[in-house]
């Protein structure tokens, strides 16, 4: 658990139980509510962690895929009897030069690279990789979907957790009072 989150936490049952540690069940239960809420709280930052990188992933590829689309489309010979040797063409993202044919083929491509390409096999190619960028964008657009549910939900999470501490306070300073509150 982050330092910040538990730091939180701490405070927020330090203020619940009025700074008192108690060895009797209301100390106790601020404890377990606490800890039941962390918990969820530190799941939900792992599954922020995870998505962040599978975003970053996807962010790289496209930097990468754009490029190597470019390539494609320009070296595409002007006519069917032409042949160009995919091996042999480079691409550079950022300062860093990649081979065109190890870049299509860790992508998936399933086309032979290892003999000189023709007109139409230059057009599958192009065809093949702008299918996979639109995938992969409609895929990141989700991804970032699901990072702001999470987050959102991480956020909810600890408001409850402050309503509860709070209403738990509450139900201390008065003891006529519910807890949990109905």
């Amino acid at each position: 658990m982050p330092a910040v989150l538990s730091s939180k936490i701490t405070t927020t049952v330090s203020h619940a139980t009025n700074g008192q540690q108690s060895s009797g069940s209301s100390g106790d239960l601020a404890n377990q509510i606490a800890a039941v809420y962390a918990e969820r709280i530190a799941a939900l930052d792992k599954s922020i962690q995870d998505e962040l990188t599978n975003i970053q992933n996807m962010n790289n590829w496209l930097s990468l895929a754009k490029p190597a689309l470019n390539l494609l489309e320009q070296k595409r010979p002007s006519s069917p009897t032409v042949t160009v040797d995919v091996r042999q063409l480079t691409f550079s993202n950022s300062g860093n030069t990649a081979k065109l044919d190890a870049f299509l083929k860790d992508a998936g491509f399933s086309g032979n690279t290892a003999t000189p390409w023709n007109q139409q096999q230059f057009s599958d190619a192009t065809t093949w990789l702008k299918t996979k960028i639109d995938t992969v964008t409609a895929n990141l657009q989700l991804s970032l979907l699901r990072l702001q549910a999470l987050m959102d939900k991480k956020q909810q999470s600890f408001d409850q957790m402050t309503a509860m501490m709070n209403a738990f306070k509450n139900a201390l300073n008065k003891p006529n009072t519910p807890f949990p509150p109905r």
